[in-house]
């Protein structure tokens, strides 16, 4: 494997092969979806492949421990008191694997979340029907008094979330108004 370098008797360690397996994974996500959100970065990508990874070993260690411990407490003729009794080891599996704790990272804020209360506040203030016009109004007011800055140089033309230093595409505007009509209307 490329990139493995902890190694111990001749084995190579769980963590480092879940990395390299999330890194290929995220590869071929990244040809065949050529990467839909240009928001996620190759971080994230890794981090979410890791997780389910993580998450059904974590499945099927817990499968084969209630397998187990149902065959221990089947051959003494016990059951323990005050623990939930399953006859699926399945069902014990994903019993364990629910309760066991999260080990998701934070969330990085988005551009459309970091700047969500602006842009509502903003689409209350004016009368914008289509997202284009919206957008265009949001790049009219950036600078100071807004979370916006504009883009110069090879960047001219974007919309910058002050921030988080992350760009702010009309595409997840457009997406996303009809989230910020809903809460313009409800608050």
């Amino acid at each position: 494997m490329v990139g493995v370098t902890n190694l111990s008797l001749g084995q190579v360690s769980q963590d480092q092969i879940d990395l390299d397996l999330a890194s290929m994974r995220v590869h071929v996500r990244q040809v065949s979806l050529q990467i839909r959100d240009a928001m996620k970065t190759y971080d994230e990508l890794v981090s979410e492949e890791l997780i389910k990874i993580r998450a059904k070993r974590i499945e099927k260690q817990a499968e084969q421990n209630a397998t187990a411990a149902y065959a221990a407490a089947a051959a003494r003729g016990v059951q323990n008191a005050g623990e939930p009794t399953f006859t699926d080891p399945k069902a014990a599996a994903v019993d364990v694997a629910n309760s066991a704790p999260s080990t998701a990272p934070a969330k990085r804020p988005t551009a459309f979340s970091v700047s969500f209360d602006y842009l509502v506040t903003t689409f209350k203030a004016g009368q914008y029907s289509t997202a284009k016009d919206f957008y265009r109004a949001l790049e009219r007011k950036a600078g100071a008094d807004s979370p916006f800055d504009k883009g110069t140089g090879a960047n001219a033309g974007k919309l910058f979330v002050r921030d988080i230093g992350k760009p702010f595409a009309f595409k997840t505007l457009e997406n996303n108004l009809p989230k910020i009509r809903k809460a313009a209307r409800t608050g």
